[in-house]
């Protein structure tokens, strides 16, 4: 019973959005914040873009923004946070994150790229210079099929990819020292000794007084970058020239040249391709949706939603469990189930983490009128699937019932006493109040199980005192000023 209760009260928890820890900036204060997110989607659009003509390419950046968090979510989990905003992770602009930028991550809300049922390495560059690379070119362990070399006309309008970078051979020299690179003592030379397949340079030769040394292109590259400038060498396609004890590089583009480029897709948006169409040029064999869609999806239509699974037995057991709930609950309650539902079952665990971005102890995902849960077999073992399709149920249809603003803890606290099997069952918090700021972590299961406990046992008492029908009302009217003012001044300081 312990466990079945961990994971249906914490079912509710995917209702929400995603969120993401990320390190601000100096410039931004340096802080760590809590960003959902279509928030942090933005703040990266902000940061990356720039002035892109068309809000078709604004939303093909969304979804590969929005991708690359899914794929590399917690890279500095171990100094307690997910993201940095700078271009180590995705540079951030919080304080721009609005307008248009808001907008593109709006009307791709959730959106990713997938490939065989998990998020895509969706990686990005300024300009390709005309031609792409591939993955595995710039990084060896890369798997990413869809990251291929091809040609791309697109970015070969644009007149800005033509660079050229002269120094004097000493002051290179003494740069790459600087940065630990081992450099002949009098250098005075850069030869090309590899190219990847797409004309970019993979190994480099310093040269000089009878001496040399081997370095790869990129690590050159990021050595000059630290130490002269980003606008020096500006992507690994370039040619190498010796004048006059100058070195001058001549080259194209802009970045790795992996993935989306974003001058290519601008010029795409402007001659009227769709941002799909965008990423599929990008990113071909990757399907963009908020589910993924290579999961072989079969469906059953009940008389109140849709269900979909990889089997046709465990879509109709779930369409029988689902019609049977909702009778139930509108014959106790008077509820109706919301237009248009729809309920995903996943059929392992691998997929239904990837596909909702939960950890295994929340047992569904709920946004709007669709409900994604754990596969059958796995909440069977946990007490069973039925306790979470009247969960999930009674989040679809409070919430399409809801008016704005209406506090979390209400709405997950009434949740879970509609919901019947679970009241007063966990320990509540000290304070007895309901932690909306716990409510919406996933940071430790038993604080946010305490939460909802908490949130319950206040809502009990409500219902007890003013009745279910009342408690109905307050959910599309609001809640009474007297009751929002009490549990506001109650609630600890964590709540956000």
């Amino acid at each position: 019973m312990r466990t079945l209760l961990l994971l249906v009260m914490a079912a509710a928890i995917g209702r929400g959005e995603i969120i993401y820890k990320v390190r601000l900036s100096a410039g931004e204060g340096g802080a760590v914040v809590e960003l959902p997110q279509e928030r942090y989607v933005a703040a990266v659009l902000a940061g990356e873009v720039g002035a892109f003509r068309n809000e078709e390419a604004l939303k093909a950046m969304a979804v590969a923004a929005r991708t690359y968090a899914a794929y590399f979510r917690s890279r500095h989990r171990a100094e307690g946070y997910d993201f940095c905003s700078t271009s180590h992770c995705q540079r951030a602009i919080l304080k721009d994150a609005g307008g248009r930028f808001q907008k593109a991550a709006e009307a791709t809300r959730g959106q990713l790229l997938w490939f065989h049922s998990r998020p895509a390495l969706a990686v990005y560059t300024q300009d390709c210079g005309g031609r792409s690379e591939a993955a595995r070119a710039v990084w060896s362990a890369a798997r990413a099929p869809y990251l291929t070399v091809h040609a791309d006309p697109y970015c070969r309008i644009s007149s800005r990819s033509e660079w050229t970078w002269e120094i004097a051979a000493a002051t290179l020299g003494d740069a790459l020292r600087e940065a630990g690179m081992r450099v002949p003592t009098r250098f005075r030379q850069v030869v090309v000794v590899k190219q990847t397949t797409s004309g970019r340079v993979r190994t480099l030769s310093l040269a000089g007084n009878g001496e040399s040394s081997l370095i790869s292109a990129s690590s050159f590259r990021f050595a000059v970058g630290r130490t002269l400038g980003w606008k020096t060498i500006r992507s690994d396609r370039y040619a190498v020239k010796s004048v006059n004890g100058n070195i001058r590089f001549e080259g194209r583009g802009q970045g790795h040249g992996v993935g989306l480029c974003q001058d290519g897709a601008d010029e795409m948006a402007v001659e009227g391709k769709t941002y799909r169409q965008i990423l599929n040029f990008y990113y071909p064999g990757a399907s963009v949706s908020v589910l993924a869609n290579d999961v072989k999806w079969t469906s059953v239509h009940g008389e109140h939603a849709s269900i979909f699974a990889a089997r046709k037995t465990t879509a109709a057991e779930v369409a029988q469990l689902t019609n049977e709930e909702i009778s139930a609950l509108r014959s106790r309650y008077g509820l109706a189930a919301p237009a248009n539902l729809k309920i995903y079952v996943y059929p392992d665990m691998e997929s239904y983490r990837n596909g909702t971005g939960e950890p295994g102890w929340v047992a569904a995902h709920t946004f709007g009128t669709q409900i994604e849960t754990q596969p059958l077999q796995t909440l069977q073992q946990h007490g069973g699937f039925r306790p979470v399709v009247r969960h999930e149920l009674l989040h679809a249809i409070v919430e399409s019932m809801a008016r704005s603003g209406l506090p979390l803890w209400f709405r997950e606290g009434l949740v879970e006493n509609l919901a019947g099997d679970h009241v007063h069952l966990a320990p509540a918090q000290k304070s007895g109040q309901a932690a909306d700021g716990n409510i919406g972590s996933r940071e430790d299961a038993v604080r946010t199980r305490d939460a909802y406990a908490a949130a319950e046992k206040r809502v009990a008492q409500l219902r007890a005192r003013y009745g279910i029908a009342e408690l109905l009302r307050w959910v599309r009217e609001g809640l009474p000023e007297e009751i929002a003012r009490s549990s506001a001044s109650k609630k600890p300081a964590n709540i956000r």
